[in-house]
């Protein structure tokens, strides 16, 4: 952690992968470091450019520069991310090609 934006839900990074926006959102953070070591808590937003996470939920004590943490990317559940960013779409566990409730309540017109 290089700066701290709110103590408990906001921090920036200083290393990472050169990904995309929202790489690590609905992603998993787990502190090897500090106060909140051996906790888990979940991404709600990542935005690349300035390494910056944002916790789902406030963490119990407070993030301090230097604290330390492994982060885990996130998925949407969406079988394009799977796809795209996993490169799992064979695993796939959704229906994504499965029409929606509209269209199967759709019936031919009659007089």
């Amino acid at each position: 952690v290089t700066t701290v934006d709110a103590a408990r839900t906001r921090w920036r990074a200083s290393a990472g992968p050169n990904s995309s926006d929202d790489w690590y959102t609905y992603g998993k953070v787990t502190w090897a470091t500090g106060s909140n070591a051996g906790l888990v808590s979940e991404v709600s937003d990542y935005v690349n450019s300035t390494r910056r996470f944002t916790s789902r939920l406030a963490l119990p004590f407070d993030v301090e520069v230097g604290d330390t943490f492994v982060a885990v990317a996130g998925c949407d559940r969406l079988f394009e991310t799977c796809k795209t960013k996993f490169e799992n779409g064979d695993n796939f566990g959704g229906f994504p090609h499965v029409p929606g409730t509209e269209k199967l309540m759709n019936t031919p017109n009659s007089k």
